[in-house]
């Protein structure tokens, strides 16, 4: 005869399981992703030789990535925030002997500025809208690195077809010009490069004629190296799109060895 279970268990066991129902009855249904749509302009400069090897799949010049980029956003808005107008610029590098391109997510640092005349509420969306954009997901939501510092600094970004600014004094000074391919001065541009995203316009091929960084213990003086530029147009569904898992292909059956199979 098995072993009466005593009333004050039976009781207890209930009451558990209805405060677990409760709790999960009162629990808040999971935040939807923040919607948020970008269009603008990239200006990019690191420490390769021009045209930056890692384009191509190949390795940085130098072993790793030092890398400058800016976006300037002439249309964008994150969840019900507008952006247009606004810069952020991100300093970041490689670990040695890895591509930039290949372990955003896990790169040695990364440095975001953003502009000191923009509201909080703007400084903490572009940032956000960056690493959307561009950034990678390590389960805790996207980033570039797992030491991610904001900056907030009187920030200057142009981005012109002539000559690509940005400036942050006493910490960043670049400067980039396009490469004419020709008498007439037309610049060179790359259509299609495996490194760069399906949301960005053919590059165009850039040397630095400044690139001085000195900050968070950094010293870098790359003046005369690689450097690009290109427009963008992207959102929130397209990256959803983008990093999806893709499905597995259907499989065969596997064929049962004892049923009858006749033969041509």
């Amino acid at each position: 005869m098995p072993p009466k279970r005593s009333l004050s268990l039976t009781i207890g066991a209930s009451l558990v399981v209805l405060a677990s129902l409760v709790v999960l009855a009162a629990a808040p249904p999971a935040a939807k992703p923040t919607e948020w749509a970008a269009e603008g302009e990239m200006s990019d400069a690191c420490q390769c030789a021009v045209f930056c090897p890692c384009n191509f799949l190949d390795k940085p010049t130098l072993g790793h990535c030092d890398d400058t980029i800016a976006l300037h956003l002439t249309h964008a808005h994150w969840g019900d925030v507008r952006l247009d107008g606004d810069s952020v610029v991100i300093v970041s590098a490689s670990k040695e002997g890895q591509r930039m391109v290949d372990t955003v997510g896990d790169l040695v640092f990364a440095n975001f500025y953003v502009s000191d005349k923009a509201t909080p509420e703007r400084q903490k969306a572009i940032v956000a809208l960056a690493k959307a954009m561009m950034g990678a997901d390590k389960g805790e939501g996207p980033r570039f690195s797992s030491l991610d510092k904001v900056h907030v600094v009187p920030l200057e970004v142009s981005i012109a077809s002539d000559k690509n600014v940005v400036k942050i004094p006493g910490k960043l000074e670049l400067e980039t010009a396009p490469i004419a391919s020709n008498a007439e001065g037309k610049p060179v541009t790359i259509a299609n490069l495996p490194s760069m995203p399906p949301f960005m316009s053919e590059n165009v091929v850039r040397r630095s004629s400044t690139y001085r960084y000195t900050d968070d213990g950094k010293d870098w003086n790359y003046g005369g190296r690689s450097a690009q530029s290109a427009t963008f147009k992207v959102d929130s569904h397209m990256i959803e799109a983008m990093t999806e898992p893709q499905k597995s292909p259907i499989e065969p059956k596997p064929r049962d060895p004892t049923a009858h199979h006749d033969h041509p």
